[in-house]
């Protein structure tokens, strides 16, 4: 059975490992069709210039390496980064190439979700969760 519950919107610091925590709140279905629509619209942005994704530190990405692997990985990256702007609020562990603390901005958001380990780890905890507990039934 399922224990049906709102979902707590509370933003609570989360270890993703490493020595890197990020306080995030999990965001809502609603919001997350926001993000989609945002993500779709980049992508969408992308094809015609590639210039549109410099703020996210992949401005290296050319046109002519336009191919569906391409679109849905980086659809992905996108997806986990507008939903740490949106409900996320900032992290501690995360360094510049220098060492100085990273200002937590899409920029240095995607540049930690280069690492696959950090995108699984947020998208573990972005999602909101509408149970309280799940329990096997006994028949």
């Amino acid at each position: 059975m399922i224990r049906l519950a709102t979902p707590d919107q509370t933003p609570h610091l989360v270890d993703l490992g490493r020595g890197v925590s990020m306080t995030l709140r999990a965001i809502t279905s609603l919001e997350m069709s926001i993000v989609r629509r945002d993500v779709s619209e980049l992508i969408e942005g992308f094809v015609t210039s590639s210039e549109l994704l410099s703020s996210f530190g992949l401005a290296h990405l050319a046109k002519s390496d336009i191919d569906d692997d391409l679109i849905f990985g980086l659809s992905q990256r996108l997806l986990v980064v507008l939903c740490c702007e949106r409900a996320g609020t900032g992290w501690t562990g995360v360094g510049d190439a220098s060492g100085t603390r990273a200002p937590f901005t899409r920029k240095y958001i995607s540049q930690l979700c280069e690492d696959t380990y950090f995108q699984s780890a947020i998208e573990q905890h972005i999602y909101a969760r509408l149970y309280l507990e799940i329990t096997e039934e006994k028949s």
